[in-house]
């Protein structure tokens, strides 16, 4: 019962140090991890709110630190598949958040 429990607890607590989150923003937004945060960006979609589209990862960095700020692009080549008009496109990044360790 004892290993059971220290199992299901090191398990927990390593689920705990990276979480999946999804982060939606706009044509010219900016985002940028919190203080001590690392995101790694697993998936990138670009959405006109009826159809999605996977964007090519290559042209965003792989990783994120707390002091980087990644501005979205306005244009896209993608955006001529969703849209003849010039509507406002929504970014969506699935990412993997993970804290990192201070430096002291």
């Amino acid at each position: 019962m004892r290993l059971l429990t220290l199992i299901i607890l090191t398990t927990a607590s390593f689920l705990s140090l990276a979480q999946q989150k999804i982060i939606n923003c706009f044509s010219s937004d900016y985002i940028t991890p919190p203080l001590n945060l690392c995101w790694e960006i697993n998936n990138i979609y670009v959405s006109n709110g009826l159809y999605k589209i996977e964007l090519n990862n290559d042209i965003f960095p792989k990783y994120l630190l707390y002091y980087d700020t990644l501005h979205i692009p306005v244009w896209i080549p993608e955006k001529e598949l969703l849209t003849e008009q010039d509507e406002d496109l929504t970014y969506q990044f699935i990412i993997t958040e993970k804290r990192q360790k201070s430096k002291k």
